[in-house]
């Protein structure tokens, strides 16, 4: 069964059941499980670093520099946007990771800002609207998203394993 083929009714059900198991906990009071994946179930979501490069381009970012993670400069979403898709390959890309961003609003110095079209498309699943800080499992007691200051937030990595940068002399990386 694909999550993609499951009528309303039955994906919340699904949503249900997946919780229920997930959440476990043995008579230790230890959990069953440590993470749980249902694939596909975000296919709705569209490419979220393209997204916010082409929708939001301007929205001010902290991004690693690659050879040197003490360094942090301040871009726009459509600058990194754009180096990921030009070095995207196999899987990562050739740029610093992106620090994390709020996506309800910003306090202090942090970066990010409300956009209620990505959340509209995060709580849109049966899955992820359990569990963001609004949600019936949440730990939180909020009612909605411009209540929270405890996410969701975005962030992107250049992949699984860090690109080698011997011979890389540039610290603009």
């Amino acid at each position: 069964v694909y999550f993609a083929d499951l009528l309303p009714a039955e994906a919340e059900a699904t949503a249900e059941e997946f919780f229920r198991v997930l959440f476990a906990e043995n008579e230790r009071g230890c959990a069953d499980y440590v993470m749980g994946v249902v694939h596909n179930a975000a296919n709705h979501i569209p490419e979220l670093v393209s997204y916010f490069g082409h929708v939001y381009p301007e929205v001010s970012i902290r991004v690693q520099n690659l050879t040197s993670k003490t360094l942090v400069e301040s871009k726009r979403m459509r600058e990194y946007a754009n180096v990921v898709e030009e070095t995207y390959s196999e899987g990562t890309y050739r740029g610093g990771a992106l620090n994390e961003f709020s996506l309800v609003g910003k306090v202090s110095e942090e970066v990010g800002g409300y956009f209620p079209d990505v959340i509209e498309m995060l709580e849109a699943s049966p899955f992820l609207r359990r569990v963001l800080p609004w949600g019936l499992l949440s730990a939180l007691r909020i009612e909605s998203p411009d209540e929270s200051d405890d996410g969701p937030i975005m962030w992107a990595r250049p992949g699984e394993q860090m690109l080698p940068t011997s011979g890389n002399d540039d610290a603009t990386a």
